[in-house]
């Protein structure tokens, strides 16, 4: 569809049918926005087998170790073993994911470390790198896909994130979601030997 109508635009444009041009493209922003939030939407969905299984310390332990180089998780401000609703997990998981990537994108080779801790009846992550970092002030306002989907992803659980960050001084992004106590359960009992 987004094909069909850009070649409209075109068509349009060599015509001189600006009026007709402009509306087509209004068209496909909107038609963006709608393909953006039904991906949003899809994404948000879909769970890893990993978190399902074993919960957020084990699979962000796994998914952390393995990559290069290895991001140090410190979950010392958790009980060991303890599980939260599948959604939380699942929110604080692809946002830590995200952001460690973001990392990774931006100071290349740079330290990179996350936190786990509960807070006040909030799960609290931290990542933090030890990258150029940037200043906050002289960024574009509108965040990128990756940001916007973090936030989209917290929201829908009622979290809440900050970004610091100053040139020379790394970046740090901290996040909380309330929990629901009503609904957290333990982890089942399993030997990961």
């Amino acid at each position: 569809s987004l094909r069909l109508t850009l070649g409209l635009v075109a068509y349009e444009f060599e015509t001189a049918q600006f009026d007709r041009a402009r509306n087509e493209l209004d068209q496909i922003v909107r038609e963006i926005e709608v393909a953006e939030s039904v991906l949003s939407a899809t994404v948000a969905g879909v769970s890893s087998p990993l978190l399902f299984e074993r919960g957020l310390v084990a699979a962000l332990d796994l998914e952390l170790s393995s990559g290069h180089p290895p991001v140090a998780l410190d979950v010392s401000g958790l009980d060991a073993g303890r599980r939260f609703p599948a959604d939380i997990e699942a929110a604080v998981y692809y946002c830590c994911l995200e952001l460690v990537n973001n990392a990774r994108k931006h100071a290349p080779g740079a330290a990179v470390a996350v936190r786990l801790a509960t807070v006040d009846d909030r799960l609290c992550f931290t990542v933090r790198d030890s990258g150029p970092g940037y200043n906050p002030d002289a960024e574009p306002a509108s965040p990128g896909r990756g940001l916007r989907n973090l936030q989209a992803r917290m929201q829908a659980v009622g979290g809440r994130t900050e970004i610091h960050s100053r040139p020379a001084a790394g970046t740090t992004v901290e996040g909380s979601v309330p929990l629901r106590a009503d609904l957290s359960r333990p982890a089942p009992h399993r030997s990961f030997g």
